[in-house]
């Protein structure tokens, strides 16, 4: 395409994730005792990104573009237990996903010319 270049691109992804819940339950709302309830959880989790990009060559070996990236690392639970003792034993738990939507701006250069392999 010229000094164009659209490509896609995917591939694998990890991070470290990191939840917490802290709850406290009124008295009185359906017969809560004023409980609270807190948890936390850390882990590395593993899963996949995609996206595509455009780019346009200028001025020699520069080029400049815009990529778009989706991350997703999948789904995690956090389990918080009851800490103030009024229902012991008494937990809850809570699942969310772990996703991230990324644009971002390149500017890059390319060095040296064509390369000859010499055999």
């Amino acid at each position: 395409m010229g000094d164009w270049l659209a490509y896609g691109t995917g591939g694998l992804a990890y991070g470290n994730t990191e939840s917490s819940i802290n709850f406290f339950c009124t008295p009185g709302g359906g017969g809560c005792a004023g409980v609270t309830f807190a948890g936390n959880r850390s882990e590395v989790k593993v899963g996949w990104t995609a996206g595509a990009g455009i780019s346009k060559a200028f001025a020699g070996n520069w080029n400049v573009g815009v990529e778009y990236l989706h991350i997703d690392l999948g789904r995690s639970s956090v389990t918080g237990f009851s800490t103030n003792g009024a229902s012991p034993g008494t937990s809850i738990t809570q699942s969310q996903r772990f996703t991230e939507d990324t644009v971002r701006l390149t500017v890059n250069y390319k060095f040296g010319g064509q390369v000859l392999a010499k055999y």
